[in-house]
């Protein structure tokens, strides 16, 4: 998914992260965030095992919104 300001998000936790700038860098290839873009990854990063390093690399990642409690739905801010 990417928004008119062209960040490519995925969601964690309930926060909305730009993952553009990490993408070519991630240790397991682009390929797994491009394919999750706009998706909620809590489940797949769990299942990865990821160490409590990639989860400090995670909260280094820009924040550009929340999910909606109501709705499955994201919602960014500029």
């Amino acid at each position: 998914m990417e928004d008119k300001e062209n960040h490519q998000v995925v969601i964690f936790d309930g926060t909305v992260y730009d993952v553009k700038e990490y993408a070519p860098i991630h240790p397991g290839g682009d390929h797994y965030l491009m394919e999750r873009l706009g998706k909620n990854i809590e489940q797949d990063f769990e299942d990865a095992e990821h160490t409590k390093s990639a989860r400090n690399v995670m909260k280094e990642l820009p924040i550009v919104g929340t999910v909606n409690s109501s709705s499955d739905s994201a919602s960014t801010s500029s």
